[in-house]
């Protein structure tokens, strides 16, 4: 919150230059009424002048105290109860910065003060001190005003300052995992989670002791005792309990995502969380509406364990390894990485010894500022040109996470220039991860800012040369909603005048068999009765009504199929358009 800091520091600044103008007009009233003492009425009540003392020497002190609070409060990766103590302490100092002003306000207004002696005074005679008097104490409570208005200003700003550490990190909304947990608590407060639902939730393990381990504890508490505030839970529930339940979410959540794909959020669910990993999965989880369907990829036996996958099982071996071990606190040992780095997903392009000398000048450049050599998921060997190569592949995985975190525009930009990096070191077969990833991307981005010629062909190649390589299984879901997504672009270059700019192709043909694959492959990916499904049967039955108007009712048989083969052709040509 750095627009908020700003703002309470020179608040804080503020107050301090008021409350010294203050003081120094108060010392001097004080000398100034030593001068007319001898003109004083008994009843003259001098208490609320050297009240003005209290608002001008404490926002001073005030102001020190709480810088000092301030730089000793630990904002980042503390202990929950210490970063309260601290917050609650500030509040508490900025509470004066509002009362003081305030109370003296209040007190000052009374008939026969000093300042009301000393204004008399001076409208009744010619006497100066009177009239600097009258003016000066005048002076100083009229400062109170702004005081207190400061006062009441910087008071909210920390105040927002402490609620801050829950509602945002930064420009970051309130995490996604907070949120669940919150809706936990609340849920068995109003007693909506049955119990036997609530207590397989409790059988799913926390990791408490692994976040205390690798020093992470101090974020599940700060986040946990934010959960816990913000759901008015804390007389159900101790903090232990709460940071436990928010470790729960963090490790066995899974991602809300629609029939497409696009992430929407995070799922909690106590029988789901039960499903344990394999990079190899013989099932997927995917959702419709509000129902959630586990689906198979291949035939499961009578008594045989369903796994899913936690990561994307198209990385390299030692990036999945590192994953898994740091967010779910284990190392695979299944089939696959009983194998090791020995199959596809690690298999570069060239033998890494026959590294270009090029390219190894820029891995040691890359070496110079960043560490990515030493990252255990970048793991490629101990020789010095695989230390390279972990280095390269370091840079590429960087710069697709930048990406990720890109809008579309300079995503763009980040995108090709991560391409460029795998294409031009030769290390790179094109299925190969993050190089496949980084053209899923630039797919979606180029769709977004209406780029489409340029997206069908990175389309025409992911579908020729990748999908059958990291999607072998023809109903994968990524692979037919990928597809799906080839048909919509194509369906759209079938309606323009000038289609695709290809000889002999016929981007209505191409768009409805690539239709009739997606609808072939939905009925296993999806579900035969999901809406993704009947979305798709409704664009194929449309596509055959146009296609019936064109050629006629009974068309040649032999004919049509020919013509599809052709254009099944000249789509697998597209897949070569581009270089990289």
């Amino acid at each position: 919150m750095p627009l908020v800091n700003a703002a309470i520091h020179t608040i804080s600044a503020l107050v301090a230059c008021l409350s010294i103008f203050i003081l120094g007009l108060v010392a001097h009233s004080v000398f100034l009424k030593a001068r007319l003492e001898y003109t004083a009425t008994p009843d003259l009540n001098s208490t609320g002048m050297s009240f003005l003392f209290w608002p001008a020497c404490g926002g001073i002190v005030d102001c020190f105290l709480f810088l000092f609070l301030w730089t000793q409060t630990p904002f980042h990766e503390a202990q929950s109860k210490k970063i309260t103590i601290y917050l609650n302490a500030l509040i508490f100092v900025a509470a004066f910065y509002f009362m003081r002003p305030f109370i003296v306000l209040v007190y000052t207004v009374v008939e026969h003060d000093v300042e009301t002696w000393a204004c008399l005074l001076s409208n009744h005679g010619s006497n100066g001190s009177a009239d600097s008097l009258c003016k000066e104490l005048r002076a100083a409570r009229y400062l109170l005003i702004p005081l207190l208005v400061l006062g009441m200003a910087f008071l909210s700003f920390v105040i927002w300052q402490r609620l801050g550490i829950f509602k945002k990190l930064g420009d970051r909304e309130i995490p996604k995992a907070v949120l669940a947990c919150m809706d936990l608590l609340t849920m068995k407060k109003h007693d909506i989670i049955p119990d036997e639902a609530w207590n397989m939730l409790l059988s799913l393990p926390s990791h408490v002791d692994d976040f205390k381990a690798n020093g992470n504890y101090g974020n599940i508490e700060l986040m946990a005792m934010g959960a816990s505030q913000f759901s008015l839970t804390q007389e159900l529930f101790d903090k232990d309990f709460v940071a436990a339940m928010y470790a729960r979410v963090l490790t066995n959540s899974l991602t809300l995502i629609t029939p497409t794909l696009d992430p929407l959020g995070i799922i909690v669910d106590p029988m789901l969380g039960h499903f344990n990993h394999s990079c190899d999965p013989n099932a997927y989880i995917i959702m419709d509406g509000a129902e959630v369907n586990v689906r198979s990829l291949r035939p499961i036996k009578k008594d045989e364990e369903i796994f899913i996958s936690y990561v994307d099982t198209t990385n390299p071996y030692s990036r999945r390894q590192h994953e898994l071990k740091q967010r779910w606190f284990f190392t695979c040992k299944c089939a696959k990485c009983q194998k090791g780095p020995t199959l596809d997903e690690d298999k570069w392009a060239i033998d890494p010894k026959s590294l270009p000398q090029e390219m190894q000048q820029v891995a040691e450049m890359i070496s110079k500022t960043e560490d990515f050599a030493s990252d255990p998921a970048n793991f490629v060997g101990n020789s010095k040109v695989e230390k390279y190569i972990a280095a390269i592949q370091g840079k590429a995985f960087a710069e697709y996470e930048a990406a990720q975190r890109a809008p579309p525009e300079q995503a763009n930009e980040i995108i090709v220039n991560g391409m460029r990096l795998c294409h031009q070191s030769g290390l790179w077969p094109v299925y190969r991860q993050p190089y496949a990833a980084f053209r899923d991307e630039l797919i979606v981005n180029l769709l977004a800012t209406g780029t489409y010629p340029v997206a069908w062909a990175q389309c025409a190649k992911r579908y020729k040369h990748i999908q059958p390589r990291l999607y072998p299984v023809p109903f994968h879901p990524v692979r037919v909603v990928q597809t799906w997504q080839m048909a919509m672009l194509a369906a759209y270059f079938a309606g323009e005048e000038e289609g695709i700019g290809a000889p002999g192709a016929n981007m209505g043909l191409i768009a409805m068999m690539l239709t009739k694959q997606v609808l072939d492959a939905a009925a296993l990916s999806h579900g035969p009765d999901s809406a993704f499904t009947k979305s798709v049967q409704s664009k194929a039955n449309e596509m055959s009504e146009e296609l019936r108007k064109s050629v006629g009712e009974n068309p040649d048989r032999a004919v049509v199929n020919h013509e599809l083969e052709t254009q099944k052709q000249i789509l697998m040509e597209m897949g070569d358009w581009i270089q990289y």
